[in-house]
């Protein structure tokens, strides 16, 4: 359970903030019909999907440099 703590430290919440941003507007409960909302909303998915594996690219990355160095 304690990866789950890390996750939510290191991954969940910079996205949230540095992707979606603390004044994101909030999406309708019909955003499926509404094109322009449905636009939107795929635009937040794709940069937290953007987000989610540059961490964890940069993470494997990190990790085989630091196995390497010690």
């Amino acid at each position: 359970a304690a990866w789950l703590g890390v996750a939510a430290v290191f991954i969940f919440l910079p996205a949230v903030y540095f992707v979606v941003g603390r004044d994101g507007g909030r999406f309708s409960r019909n955003w499926v019909n509404d094109p322009v909302e449905r636009a939107k909303y795929m635009a937040l998915i794709t940069r937290m999907v953007v987000w989610i594996a540059t961490a964890g690219v940069v993470g494997s990355l990190l990790l085989t440099a630091q196995k390497n160095l010690g």
